[in-house]
């Protein structure tokens, strides 16, 4: 499991103690997400989506994924 990770497990543990000083008082912390990702490809070309998509992610919609794969090639 650790190997899928993106950080190794010492990395994470000290993340996981800087976290702490930020927790505010009276909240409870906020859970995690883990994403594991399969079958990463590079695509042929670059493809700018067709609606603005944030770091944090979005959802697309089918006809929107059909379109991006089209002009990439694939």
């Amino acid at each position: 499991m650790w190997d899928e990770l993106f950080l190794t497990p010492k990395e994470l543990r000290e993340y996981e103690k800087e976290r702490e000083k930020w927790h505010s008082r009276g909240r409870r912390p906020r859970p995690w997400m883990v994403l594991k990702l399969k079958n990463v490809r590079k695509y042929p070309k670059p493809v700018k989506p067709p609606r603005f998509i944030a770091v944090s992610g979005r959802y697309i919609k089918e006809e929107e994924c059909r379109e991006i794969l089209r002009r990439a090639g694939i």
